[in-house]
């Protein structure tokens, strides 16, 4: 009998090594980084898994991290890149309007954590889905749908909401 050795979010089988193969959850969301090094996966709506790309095989992924958000859902994530630095950046969003920035770096005792996080939207609102969005060659902006129908845009570097735009009346129906 194979020995698995089970997370929350993606199971890892050290012997097939399919990072999700075992997943005892649904998974929610998939996202790949700009660069592909990383597969970021979400379930159980509270958790996400990051898996890291291994060195010779380029199809393989290995367990790098797991975060997990204890009392909201993930509603939604997005990988960028920093355009000075070409790290390789996630985000995700929370039920609660939590915008949540993680800290990837190998170096680090634990290469997978929460760097920062901050209020975006007041609750019962939250972030429906993120896109990054580039008015010129210096500011990057993550644009934030949100479920009342707004939408934010979040500079990443500064940290702030440069702008709200109405998109849908709100006599709209939802």
């Amino acid at each position: 009998m194979e020995y698995y050795h089970s997370f929350i979010a993606a199971t890892y089988n050290p012997i097939s090594n399919r990072p999700l193969h075992n997943s005892q959850s649904s998974i929610t969301f998939l996202q790949f980084s700009p660069n592909t090094l990383f597969l970021a996966a979400v379930s159980l709506d509270t958790s996400i898994t990051l898996h890291v790309q291994d060195e010779q095989k380029s199809h393989i992924y290995h367990n790098h991290g797991h975060c997990m958000n204890d009392f909201s859902s993930i509603t939604a994530i997005l990988f960028t890149e920093d355009r000075h630095t070409n790290k390789q950046r996630l985000f995700s969003c929370n039920s609660d309007g939590y915008l949540i920035e993680y800290c990837i770096d190998p170096l680090r005792q634990y290469p997978f954590i929460i760097q920062s996080q901050m209020n975006l939207v007041e609750y019962p609102s939250y972030v429906s889905s993120l896109v990054l969005y580039s008015i010129d060659k210096t500011t990057d902006y993550l644009l934030c749908s949100i479920n009342n129908g707004r939408i934010k845009f979040f500079d990443i570097n500064s940290k702030k909401c440069r702008h709200t735009v109405q998109a849908i009346d709100h006599s709209f129906p939802q």
